[in-house]
């Protein structure tokens, strides 16, 4: 949870197989969108923290992916 009232800053976000990963302290920016190439089918977990207006990182939260073959 990013704590400061004045909002988010940005986000840094990770995708992968790894079930407790932990985004890196990096902004990605603000967008709520992005597309990952090159996703092979299986179980992935994508990860996602905020960062807010005072610099602070908030906890990752990690959501489960069941990704099957096109």
């Amino acid at each position: 949870m990013a704590t400061d009232t004045t909002g988010i800053a940005g986000y840094s976000y990770a995708l992968d197989q790894q079930p407790n990963n932990i985004p890196d302290s990096i902004s990605q920016g603000l967008a709520t969108n992005h597309a990952f190439a090159g996703v092979e089918p299986g179980v992935w977990f994508f990860h996602l923290r905020a960062q807010d207006g005072a610099g602070n990182w908030g906890p990752p939260v990690h959501y489960a992916i069941l990704h099957g073959a096109q």
